[in-house]
C-alpha cells in the first residue's frame, strides 16, 4: 500500500476521531441539561400535587354537609 494512501487513510480516521469527540460532547452537554430539565419537572410535579390537595381538602372544608331532611342532588 502507497505511503500517500496510507497517510490519507489515517487523516480521515483523525478526522472521524475529532468528528465523534465533538459528536460526544454535545450529547453529553445535551443529557446533562435534558437530566436537570426532568429534575425540575419532577419537583414541579410534587408542587403541583400538593397545592392541588391543599385546594381540594379546603374545597371539601367549605362544602355545607347535606341536611338529612332535604333529597339529594340527584333529584334536585
Amino acid at each position: 500500500m502507497p505511503k500517500d494512501t496510507i497517510m490519507e487513510d489515517l487523516q480521515v480516521l483523525a478526522d472521524r476521531i475529532a468528528w465523534l469527540k465533538g459528536e460526544n460532547d454535545r450529547l453529553t452537554i445535551e443529557n446533562g441539561l435534558l437530566r436537570a430539565a426532568s429534575k425540575e419537572q419532577r419537583e414541579l410535579n410534587g408542587s403541583l400535587r400538593v397545592e392541588i390537595k391543599q385546594l381540594n381538602e379546603e374545597n371539601m372544608e367549605l362544602r355545607p354537609s347535606p341536611s338529612p331532611h332535604l333529597p339529594c342532588e340527584d333529584v334536585l
